[in-house]
């Protein structure tokens, strides 16, 4: 890669997994990385080890006064140096052109393009943040080296991504496939699905509604959670899963069941599964 990752829908289409809607400012994170480790930012990386950690990593990236450690409480962690990169909201990294062509991608309203604009990239929890270096070995940007660390590849080495960008966001819907899965698919696609079906399914209807009752704290919790889940129903034998099961009357509780499938009712997103109840029954 020769100077910096181009900043395109179809590179943040491609670093989001193929889930836009859902990982933009995920997708974001990542290509500021990329661009730290190969781009014209290494020297923000200039005395990083040849195989680092993530604390390596972190003491780079975050100012020194951020908490090195996620707090033990449900609170959360607050950085007081207001330069951090933790406090750049996704509009800092977004120039307007490609802020404009992100919001009619994804078919936002105002209102909720700007909530989404306000979101910190770089504003989670260490655990977060830490999980985008797996990500990146496994997504060819980075090598494993074992216990825990990571190593830069040569340029030759690198993925290729797509550089140059479609006008028209149905024609940009259409390439990135969004139709193939459907069932959890963000509620302000709805205006492009329509076009969609209108332009190239006529024969097919398209009924999608979702109403969000979730906290933006809370909601990239559960989306990593749902991408877990996802990864597991892909492998060829389901494994059991433990989880953490919070009950009003017994507290806490360790149960172990097999995943079945995930769901939308009643305004929220289930697993429905099999095995160890709250009431120390099978079911």
């Amino acid at each position: 890669m020769e100077g910096n990752l181009p900043l395109t829908v179809e590179v943040l289409h491609r670093l989001a997994g193929h889930r836009l809607a859902e990982r933009l400012g995920f997708a974001v994170r990542l290509w500021v990385l990329i661009n730290k480790f190969y781009g014209e930012d290494q020297e923000d990386f200039r005395d990083l080890p040849r195989f680092f950690s993530y604390a390596d990593l972190r003491d780079r990236l975050l100012s020194q006064s951020h908490p090195k450690n996620d707090p033990t409480t449900a609170k959360p962690a607050v950085c007081p140096d207001q330069q951090c990169i933790c406090h750049l909201s996704l509009e800092h990294w977004l120039n307007p052109e490609l802020r404009q062509e992100l919001q009619h991608t994804l078919g936002l309203t105002d209102e909720i393009w700007q909530q989404k604009l306000a979101e910190k990239v770089f504003g989670h929890s260490h655990r977060t943040l830490r999980k985008a270096l797996p990500y990146l070995v496994e997504h060819g940007w980075l090598k494993s080296s074992g216990n825990a660390k990571f190593s830069r590849l040569d340029p030759e080495d690198l993925p290729t991504l797509p550089a140059h960008t479609h006008s028209g966001a149905v024609s940009i819907i259409r390439s990135l496939d969004i139709l193939n899965d459907i069932r959890f698919i963000d509620p302000r696609l709805s205006v492009l699905l329509a076009e969609i079906q209108a332009s190239y399914y006529p024969s097919r209807q398209f009924f999608v509604h979702f109403d969000y009752i979730l906290s933006p704290q809370l909601q990239d919790h559960v989306d990593n959670l749902q991408s877990q889940l996802h990864e597991l129903f892909a492998a060829p034998e389901i494994p059991p899963v433990q989880l953490d099961y919070s009950t009003r009357l017994r507290g806490v509780q360790q149960l172990i069941v097999y995943p079945v499938c995930l769901f939308y009712a009643r305004r929220a997103k289930y697993l429905s599964a099999y095995g160890q109840t709250p009431n120390d029954a099978i079911g």
